[in-house]
């Protein structure tokens, strides 16, 4: 997180040295105010000007007000910023995580990832913003303070505790009201978690149909949403802060006018007294903060380094050669050449070999867990890999694997469908995508008839976990997304399992008239698919 600090700092270092000379300024106002009380009390009132007794009460109360409105100032301020800090450090994980490659994402749970982003991003922002930062101030206050109050003796007790039914009555009522926005809040924070479940859960979706853009901007609308209704929570906390403010120094004041007519009377003397109990607050408030500070760093270094083991892994390089074909010039010709795949000290492939010709059905068949869906991830580089795979007779390690990406379109075995509308999860194939090319995909996976069914047809929300829809609409709809995208070569992983017969005889027959186009790879258990391929490959287990 050193470089994202850094950044921060450069952005933010001129607002807040504002803030901060804003809020020492409204601090100096207050520490240097009882000592203007003890001379108003041990010199104005002893010797009884009282013609002038009002008038420099009021001159007091009005140096408070204007302390408390430079406070509200760089508070309101500095509100702005910390919640830009918390927008910025969420958005930057997120996104961090998005291009991680798979080998490293996969090393790391989907909870750690969720709490890291919800939890410590907002970890590290709070402590910074309740203890880092007012220890700063604290600091100045209290060796200010301490150095006053060495001249001075403790007499009595504070008599400020008629202020408590105020700050009851302050508490209940904004209390009440940061309870429903807290309320929000934790509305806005399951839209978060579900949208970032949706992104973590389609990681691979999004690499392989480059959905990262439109996948940030959905995030980056629940976050916005989220920080409107923390705002409005830091805002009211500062209304009922400054509040609670104001009466602790306008009481003071008070007994010091009450005070004053007994000096004046000869009964008591208490300029000491009333300046003693106005530094009281000084003392204690800053003590409070720095005694929490060592227990609220340590905390913040755990969140720190969760942060950094995430920011830390290796992102995804997708444009780090340049590709030695245009995709218009692809014909689909692959070749797997010795190739050889390793995980957690485990092989899963090795030594194999075979090639496909362009225009080709071919089916790749084995044991489950023989690693024929690792083949196809590999040709997609989705982990790294030992031998070679050669499209075209070029190597896929000598071409950008954004090129290589667009150039096959896939139907998971297990694919999800993002929360938004049926139309857009298909247009994921093609982003700009007519309506008529929607409709003739439809056609081709046979999910016409349902869509028109559909009260709001194409533009039907899908829910979370795709529960309004079966298994088979779910995938005719990852089938029509593939078959819309413009590829050379169209991969089928188990894709017609779940698609009922009349559906997959349609879809089959569709398939067939592709191979003028692409080039098909189909992983299936189904015999009757095998009746169909050009060739089938084998893939027998290494263990």
């Amino acid at each position: 997180m050193d470089r994202w600090f850094k950044e921060q700092f450069k952005r933010n270092c001129f607002p807040i040295f504002m803030i901060l000379i804003l809020n020492i300024i409204g601090m100096s106002f207050n520490i240097i105010l009882p000592m203007f009380m003890r001379y108003f009390l041990d010199n104005i009132i002893v010797n009884k000007h009282t013609e002038i007794l009002m008038r420099f009460s009021m001159l007091l109360i009005v140096l408070f007000i204007i302390s408390s409105i430079l406070d509200f100032i760089g508070k309101r301020w500095y509100c702005n910023i910390i919640l830009k800090l918390k927008k910025d450090l969420k958005e930057t994980i997120f996104n961090h995580i998005q291009r991680i490659g798979l080998k490293d994402f996969f090393s790391k749970s989907k909870g750690d990832y969720i709490a890291t982003i919800i939890n410590d991003s907002e970890s590290v922002i709070q402590i910074f913003n309740d203890y880092l930062y007012p220890a700063i101030l604290s600091i100045i206050s209290l060796i200010i303070v301490v150095g006053i109050l060495l001249n001075m003796s403790i007499e009595l007790t504070i008599i400020c505790l008629l202020s408590i039914p105020i700050f009851v009555i302050t508490s209940k009522y904004f209390g009440a009201k940061i309870k429903q926005i807290a309320y929000k809040i934790r509305k806005d924070t399951a839209k978060h978690m579900e949208i970032l479940d949706e992104g973590l859960s389609l990681i691979v979706t999004n690499k392989l149909y480059d959905y990262y853009e439109e996948q940030q901007k959905n995030y980056k609308e629940k976050v916005d949403d989220l920080m409107k209704n923390s705002y409005s929570l830091f805002i009211n906390s500062i209304y009922s802060k400054q509040i609670f403010g104001l009466t602790a120094s306008i009481f003071p004041i008070i007994i010091l006018i009450q005070g004053g007519y007994k000096v004046a009377a000869n009964e008591i003397s208490v300029g000491m007294i009333v300046a003693f109990i106005s530094y009281l607050s000084y003392l204690y408030n800053p003590v409070t903060v720095l005694s929490k500070l060592n227990m609220v760093i340590k905390e913040m270094k755990v969140s720190i380094k969760r942060i950094d083991e995430i920011l830390n892994m290796n992102k995804e390089n997708l444009y780090e050669y340049d590709s030695k074909i245009e995709d218009q010039d692809v014909k689909g010709n692959i070749e797997f050449k010795n190739v050889r795949y390793d995980i957690n000290n485990k092989t899963i492939l090795n030594d194999v070999s075979f090639t496909i010709k362009a225009g080709e059905l071919v089916a790749i068949v084995g044991t489950n867990g023989v690693g024929k869906s690792t083949l196809l991830n590999l040709l997609l580089k989705l982990y790294d890999f030992d031998g070679d795979i050669l499209i075209d007779d070029v190597s896929i390690k000598d071409m950008n694997t954004s090129s290589i990406r667009n150039l096959i379109s896939i139907v998971p075995q297990r694919g999800s469908l993002y929360a938004t509308s049926i139309r857009e999860n298909i247009k994921i194939g093609k982003k700009d995508a007519k309506n008529d090319e929607i409709e003739q995909v439809l056609e081709l996976v046979n999910l016409k008839s349902f869509i028109d069914s559909l009260e709001d047809g194409l533009d039907t929300e899908v829910f979370g976990n795709e529960v309004n829809l079966s298994g088979g609409e779910k995938q005719k709809i990852l089938c029509a997304r593939a078959f819309l995208k413009p590829s050379k070569i169209l991969i089928l992983d188990e894709a017609l399992n779940a698609i009922d017969n009349e559906s997959k005889e349609i879809i089959i027959k569709n398939i067939l008239k592709m191979k003028e186009q692409k080039t098909i790879i189909m992983i299936t258990h189904d015999p009757d698919n095998l009746k169909i391929v050009d060739k089938v490959i084998e893939i027998k287990s290494y263990n």
